[in-house]
């Protein structure tokens, strides 16, 4: 099984999540982690004090970066039009034929109606 978590609202904020992200790295299923954050120091910080085991990361802004979508740079962050930024969660699972992903974000929702992935909403 393919399993995909998001960080933001899922991973940093139910317990039951990092179990279950736990769980299934534990059992051979392939762990990815689906983030709109690059896997930065910040971000390593977070997988490291969590103990969060994984075999791909993926960020909606480092693939929006490669693709080189223009953004807005406010106070430092990266924003992107979010007519480029919500449909790339879908993008991974689909090109990574991901079974199931969780994730708190229900704009997401939309773009998984044509793919083979459960988008499961927390």
């Amino acid at each position: 099984m393919k399993i995909a978590f998001d960080v933001h609202g899922v991973l940093d904020t139910h317990q039951e999540f990092l179990h279950m992200c736990r769980m299934h790295y534990e059992n051979d299923d392939t762990v990815y982690i689906i983030s709109g954050q690059p896997l930065d120091e910040e971000m390593q910080a977070f997988l490291k004090k969590h103990d969060i085991k994984y075999h791909h990361y993926f960020s909606i802004e480092t693939e929006l970066l490669k693709r080189s979508i223009p953004y807005n740079n406010i106070y430092g962050s990266k924003y992107f039009p979010k007519e480029h930024w919500n449909p790339v969660k879908a993008e991974i699972c689909e090109r990574e034929n991901i079974d199931i992903i969780f994730d708190d974000t229900e704009v997401y929702k939309q773009h998984f109606k044509n793919i083979n992935t459960v988008f499961c909403l927390v």
